[in-house]
């Protein structure tokens, strides 16, 4: 399964500095399904996370029929999150159905 990324666009501004790094897509067969958030102020500068959008069974809480995933570690560098999501992404699939945007 070959995952590829594509970096979002840069904040400028004010925003820019509370968002010094930019985030990036996580996508399969050129579908965005999933990101790996760059530190921010926001969340304390922690590290880049990973997060997938997966399908589940609709309910009352959620009637959209989808949900984010929050992998629970946390990497140093851009670089560690993609080889990390190149490492599981067949575990991932075989688990979820992943939801994709264009």
């Amino acid at each position: 399964m070959k995952v590829t990324f594509k970096r979002l666009p840069k904040a400028t501004g004010l925003a820019g500095i509370a968002y010094p790094h930019q985030s990036v897509e996580i996508k399969l067969k050129r579908k965005q399904i999933g990101t790996i958030h760059a530190p921010n102020a926001f969340s304390g500068n922690q590290g880049w996370k990973i997060v997938f959008m997966v399908l589940c069974e609709p309910s009352k809480e959620n009637p959209s029929g989808w949900k984010w995933i929050t992998l629970k570690n946390q990497y140093d560098t851009e670089e560690e999150a993609r080889e990390y999501v190149q490492k599981v992404i067949r575990l991932i699939s075989k688990r979820h159905t992943f939801r994709s945007e264009e």
